[in-house]
């Protein structure tokens, strides 16, 4: 039995790890976007903007990452651990946040609109550069959306390969 506890601590400290790298890089992409679209407003300059939109695209994705390593630590916990340990966290899993806190999930989003109304404002007479925002602008709102919606059906899909 003390091998379990030892292990679903470590399984734990893994967790909280991977919410703590997750956090910053939420504060990290805050703080770069909005460092980054002052700047291109600063200099007039859309195609420094459009720095912006590539790294938002890429933060996403590596979001992404980390919330399916946390899934797949948390199953794990869930499934293999706590049934072992005579623990039942089920109740927790019906409990939702609030629509506000999960604006959170689309600030990827919010801040890609931003970056195309700034291009829009420093050079609304380059249709190439406002074409590409939105492109760009069009692929962040589809990752957000995958992000916010898939997540449920992949925990399920990682807690189910564990039965």
């Amino acid at each position: 039995m003390e091998n379990y506890i030892t292990e679903y601590n470590n399984m734990w400290n893994k967790l909280n790890t991977i919410a703590e790298h997750h956090n910053n890089l939420f504060i990290f992409t805050l703080t770069s976007s909005g460092a980054i679209l002052t700047y291109a407003l600063q200099q007039n300059n859309s195609y420094m903007a459009l720095v912006n939109m590539i790294i938002l695209i890429l933060l996403r994705c590596r979001v992404m990452n980390y919330r399916d390593e946390y899934y797949q630590v948390l199953a794990y916990i869930r499934k293999v651990l706590e049934p072992k340990m005579g623990l039942d966290s089920k109740k927790l899993r019906n409990l939702r946040n609030t629509k506000v806190a999960n604006l959170q999930y689309f600030i990827y989003a919010i801040f890609g609109f931003g970056t195309v109304l700034e291009c829009i404002l420093i050079d609304k007479s380059n249709t190439f550069i406002i074409v590409i925002s939105i492109a760009f602008f069009i692929v962040i709102v589809l990752l957000d959306v995958y992000y916010y919606f898939y997540s449920k059906k992949l925990y399920e899909k990682y807690e189910h390969k564990l039965n």
